[in-house]
């Protein structure tokens, strides 16, 4: 739940850090009328804006989001992918992304940032990024005024995504099993959220022996949308299991490949979730003959394409996940047009 203002700020400049006793003197009326401010009839919540994507069906615009998994099992390569696809624009396996500032709080210290951004950029063909902005340090959100200057740091930025990786790092001298300790957290999470209208993706651990966020129950039930990293025969995969405001996504099988010094994030290499065959090159062909500029929508695409309404539905997805394919547009008027990379397929 979002702090009550102060009585000597606007409630758009308040400062969402605000210390519990100041907030305790706040007059009842005062409160009353913020509350007569913010109400809506039942009639009026078709108003509300709908779920918007900084990651198409996949990562929520202005929320609090988990991203956790084991140790080394490539959560901060995910974070990273993301990070740089939202800062320059490009498409992340296939799915469209809102373009924007991005602030990555690398907790855990600089080693291999340099080399996964240029790994990144050599294997997308991207020369320049102008949106991205690492703090190579970490920032204690238990402590006021340390969450403090990263909220004030983060709105000169003007981002639409946060990064804070890891939470443990993000909350030192603190236990994560105290509901106190999670709560801070919690607080600061929201407080760049608020102040800034980004999303806030955490990036945490699993316990030991278990699936579940690390720490206090109280994280789990805080965040909008929670992502677990799991480990695969071949790779790893993303299962969304908690989306707040929309249906949760499939999972996303993903591997690390190797890049110059570092590696970065794609579909497994040697996987059984997807094969090019046939059906799939006729798709894509079809897809560059018909396609006027202005994308395909999936009848049109699937009649070009002459393939098998059944078949051509489960390599339809296939290509997407696998970058060669990418949409856009709301969920039953998407368009599809052919990425770089499924080009360089046609021609490979």
């Amino acid at each position: 739940m979002s702090p009550l203002p102060h009585p000597d700020f606007d409630i758009d400049e308040v400062p969402p850090w605000e210390p519990r006793e100041e907030l305790d003197a706040i007059p009842t009326q005062r409160q009353a009328d913020i509350l007569r401010l913010a109400a809506l009839a039942g009639s009026e919540l078709d108003k509300l804006p709908a779920p918007e994507y900084l990651i198409a069906d996949t990562l929520p615009a202005g929320v609090v989001a988990a991203l956790y998994g084991p140790p080394g099992i490539g959560k901060s390569f995910v974070a990273t992918t993301w990070g740089l696809s939202i800062a320059s624009g490009s498409w992340w396996l296939g799915r469209e992304v809102r373009k924007g500032a991005v602030l990555y709080v690398a907790g855990e210290g600089s080693f291999g940032l340099a080399q996964r951004r240029r790994a990144w950029m050599q294997h997308e063909r991207v020369h320049q990024i102008v949106g991205d902005t690492w703090l190579p340090r970490s920032v204690n959100l238990l402590d006021p005024g340390w969450a403090a200057a990263l909220v004030e740091f983060a709105q000169e930025l003007n981002p639409v995504l946060i990064i804070i990786d890891t939470v443990a790092r993000s909350m030192v001298g603190g236990d994560e099993n105290s509901s106190k300790d999670m709560g801070s957290l919690i607080a600061g999470a929201d407080a760049l959220c608020l102040a800034t209208g980004a999303t806030v993706l955490l990036v945490h651990h699993t316990p030991r022996n278990g699936d579940n966020l690390r720490g206090h129950t109280s994280l789990e039930g805080a965040v909008d949308t929670a992502i677990r990293v799991k480990s695969t025969d071949n790779g790893f995969a993303l299962v969304c299991e908690k989306q707040k405001n929309a249906p949760k996504f499939e999972d996303i099988y993903l591997a690390l490949h190797v890049v110059g010094e570092s590696c970065v994030v794609g579909t497994p290499a040697t996987s059984t979730y997807f094969q090019i065959d046939d059906n799939c090159k006729k798709m894509l062909e079809a897809l560059q003959a018909a396609d006027l500029g202005e994308g395909l929508s999936t009848t049109r695409w699937q009649v070009v394409s002459d393939v098998k309404v059944s078949t051509f539905y489960r390599r339809q997805k296939d290509l997407i996940d696998r970058g060669l394919v990418g949409s856009s547009g709301p969920e039953k008027q998407k368009v599809f047009t052919l990425t770089d990379l499924g080009k360089e397929e046609l021609t490979a």
